[in-house]
């Protein structure tokens, strides 16, 4: 943390820092810092991809669902802009989208997600997890339906 500090001093306006810097704080549970973080960095690189997904990933953490939804959409906005898929934010987005009850939405993202992922091994635990949740997701009966 030290030394995002020192390196923040002279480049304040490094997004990826500021995004660097947030995740680290979210780790070490401050959460009130990160956001701060979060929000300086998408003003300053409103196209980041990083910054976007840090952004979703501290509103999730900090059950600011509807914020997490909006950020986590925007990071894959921008990842296809740049013509990449970004599964690890599909994947905490179907999370989100499971949490607030929008089954159909997360059961979509989950499978996106499974499609996406299927050839990076980096994302082989997330690839499982999302595999038990879908299956989860899969046998829940809907009250709405």
């Amino acid at each position: 943390l030290t030394q995002f500090e020192t390196l923040l001093v002279k480049t304040p306006s490094d997004a990826e820092l500021l995004v660097d810097r947030s995740i680290t704080l979210l780790l070490l549970g401050r959460k009130d810092e990160a956001r701060k973080d979060v929000e300086r960095a998408t003003e300053l690189a409103p196209r980041s991809v990083s910054a976007h997904f840090a952004r979703g990933i501290v509103a999730a953490e900090s059950g600011q669902d509807v914020q997490a939804i909006e950020s986590l959409t925007a990071a894959l906005a921008a990842a296809e802009a740049l013509g990449k898929p970004y599964p690890r934010a599909r994947y905490f987005l179907a999370g989100v989208l499971a949490r607030r009850g929008q089954r159909q939405e997360a059961l979509a993202a989950y499978e996106q997600f499974l499609q996406e992922a299927r050839d990076d091994v980096s994302l082989d635990d997330l690839v499982d997890a999302a595999k038990a949740e879908l299956a989860t997701l899969k046998n829940k009966r809907s009250v709405f339906k």
